[in-house]
Parts: structure tokens; sequence; C-alpha cells
């Protein structure tokens, strides 16, 4: 069976559709376990690493706490992750949410079903301000913007891909045009098709 990867847009659902998928499908959902065993491995604050995983000036940050050595250390949180990755890929069919997988996995040579979400700024911006609960949405666009250019960086950078672009995946979702359980639907519905 094929490994689901998604990929997203900040606010696009990727963690509540994959969650509704791996439902689904009666697998497991990796997403921030990723990065829970990257803080166990590394004896880190699981906080600190939440969101730093896929983004280059964070790495830099999260390095520069631990290490006098100044040799590129995004480099080393790539190479880290990726082997967490891995390893829960060793476990069969599952759902996982980011962190590069949906290249690390397709270059390790597993067979991938890979997903993009994204969706209309106006609506991941009400998305990501339902969990931040501000009062400054033009404060939570200027977030929402920096985190997606951030993945991208980071994305590009260690993959050789571009982030979003077609090609990478077998299916992208506007998940602003048809929701998030329709979105989970029609991964379950592509994913299965692709199996035949």
């Amino acid at each position: 069976m094929k490994i689901i990867t998604i990929s997203r847009e900040h606010g696009a659902g990727g963690r509540v559709v994959g969650l509704e998928l791996a439902k689904m499908l009666g697998v497991e959902l990796f997403d921030r376990d990723i990065v829970r065993e990257l803080a166990k491995e590394s004896k880190l604050d699981y906080e600190f690493l939440s969101d730093e995983s896929e983004t280059l000036h964070k790495a830099e940050s999260f390095w520069s706490k631990i290490t006098p050595i100044q040799y590129d250390q995004k480099d080393a949180l790539y190479e880290m992750q990726k082997e967490v990755v891995l390893d829960f890929a060793k476990k069969g069919a599952q759902v996982i949410v980011g962190r590069c997988s949906d290249a690390i996995l397709e270059d390790a040579g597993y067979d991938v079903f890979n997903v993009f979400l994204y969706g209309s700024e106006k609506i991941r911006v009400l998305h990501v301000n339902e969990k931040v609960d501000s009062n400054d949405i033009n404060a939570v666009h200027r977030f929402m913007k920096k985190i997606d250019a951030e993945r991208k960086a980071f994305y590009n950078k260690y993959t050789g891909r571009q982030w979003g672009d077609y090609k990478n995946y077998n299916l992208l979702i506007d998940t602003s045009v048809v929701g998030i359980e329709t979105a989970a639907k029609i991964i379950y519905d592509a994913y299965n098709s692709s199996l035949k």
C-alpha cells in the first residue's frame, strides 16, 4: 500500500484533513509525532521544535542553542527529520503531514500518494485566527504568509523541488472551496483509485 503525504499551505487544514483521512483509511497519522520524535532524540523541548522543523531561520536558531559548531546547522536538522520520517514509513500504510515527507519518501523509493492542500488567503486567515484568537487580522495574515514563505524556502532548499508545484503531487485540493470533510473524501477516493 502507498503512504499518503499531505503538504499544505498554513491554514488550509492539513492536520484536520489528515486526521479525517487516517480515520477513513484505518491507518495512523504522523504529523506532530515527527516533531515529538525529533524532540526525544535531540532532548530538546517539543514546543520549541513544533513549527521549527519546516523553517530555515528557526532551524538555525535550534542548532545555535545546542552547539557552537558553525557548519550548516539547517542540514543537520533536515537529516534528523528525514530519519524520523523514514522510520515512520517503515510502519507501512499511513498518512504523513508535512516535513518534506513527500520528497523524502519518494527519493527513498517508497510508493507514495502526494497531496497538496491550499486555499484562498481569506479563508485560511480565518482558520488560523480560530487557533490564535487574535483581534488583529492583519497580523494573522502576516504570520500566515511568513509561515508559508519559511516552509517554501525550507522545502525548496532540501528537496530540490518547488513547494506547491503541481508536478510534485498526485492531487491538489483547494480546501477553501470544497471544505475539510470533502477534501478528505476526495483524497480517499483518489487514493483508492490509484491502487487499482
